[in-house]
Order: C-alpha cells, then structure tokens, then sequence
C-alpha cells in the first residue's frame, strides 16, 4: 500500500463485554501486550476538567457518565496521531452544560507507564466514532480490529 492511498476501513469484531470490569480488566492487560499490536475501538466517557470546556479531564471505559464507579478501567489517552484534537472533537460532540460525553475512540492500549501512580492503561487514539448509543447499556463491549495482512 502507497502512503496517498486510502487505507480501508477495519473490520472488528467483539472483545470483551465492558461488564464484569475484571473480564474487561483482563483483556486490556492482554491487549496491550499483544505483539502486534491490535487496534480497538472502545466505549469511553470523556470527563472536562473544569467548567471552561479547555481540556479533558479524566477518560473510562464506560457507557455514560454515570455509570463510572471506583472499578471502572481508567485510560491515559494520547491523541498525537488525530488531525484535529480530540478536545475540539469532544467538545462539538457533548452538549454543553454536560461533565462529559461518551463516544467510540479506536486505537491502541499500551500497558501502564511504570512510574503512573494510577496504573492507567495508556490508549493511543487513532480514530474517533460515534456518541456511545446508551441503549445497549451494561450489553456493550470492547472490540478488536481485525488485521489483513496488507495493514
């Protein structure tokens, strides 16, 4: 593949359900030490840090705002490989007056750094999707892309 050349859209398929968090928990750590590395697309709640919609605060993998709870896997996200900030994506996706927003983000889980005192997963967005459909509540999952052998 040429670098002009669009790359195709990936494929997923379901990883591990976002509830019980320990299967979910699980199959983090095994993502992220997976060689190669696999894309995945995850349900995160995007929390603001302050009232000045300026920055992210703090970022789980959860369905909505309220279901974060002291169990829920945290995540140390890094969006380098976005053309336009996940903050500015972020902020025209959640309605205002809200703490945060839930939406699909694709990319890579790297195990946490060694001297994180919160042990988060570092995630590597690659790819922004969707506001997270609150139907399918506690029924949602994880996914992992699926690699052709061209990627």
């Amino acid at each position: 593949m040429r670098k002009d050349e669009p790359r195709p859209p990936r494929e997923y398929v379901p990883g591990a359900p976002i509830r019980p968090v320990a299967e979910l928990a699980r199959w983090l750590d095994d993502v992220a030490a997976a060689e190669p590395r696999r894309c995945v697309r995850l349900p995160v709640v995007l929390l603001w840090k302050g009232g000045d919609r300026q920055w992210i605060g703090d970022a789980f993998v959860a369905a909505t705002v309220d279901a974060i709870a002291a169990d829920v896997p945290a995540l140390r996200l890094n969006d380098a490989a976005l053309g336009i900030s996940l903050v500015d994506r972020l902020r025209h996706a959640c309605p205002s007056g809200q703490p945060g927003c839930a939406l699909w983000l694709d990319g890579y889980v790297g195990a946490p750094a060694d001297d994180d005192p919160r042990a988060l997963h570092r995630f590597a967005v690659v790819a922004v999707g969707d506001g997270v459909d609150v139907a399918g509540g506690d029924q949602l999952c994880a996914y992992s892309a699926i690699e052709s052998a061209s990627s």
